[in-house]
């Protein structure tokens, strides 16, 4: 898997945004408006819907689990 580049300090800001509203109960088409808002892509370059949410969210559970 390639290296992701690392953020910079305004986008680290927009994500956090993001994560508050998350946890403030956002729905997932919510969140997807708002992505698409902030101009980032999907990781395959393409717009955020409530499902790509979803796959992306359910991916970063299945890292947190995996052991080191």
């Amino acid at each position: 898997m390639a290296k992701r580049p690392k953020l910079d300090e305004e986008e680290v800001a927009k994500l956090m945004r993001l994560i508050v509203r998350v946890r403030a109960g956002a729905s997932l088409g919510e969140i997807a408006e708002t992505l698409n808002a902030m101009g980032i892509a999907t990781p395959r370059g393409g717009r955020w819907n409530a499902r790509s949410v979803a796959k992306a969210l359910e991916r970063v559970q299945e890292a947190r689990n995996e052991p080191e």
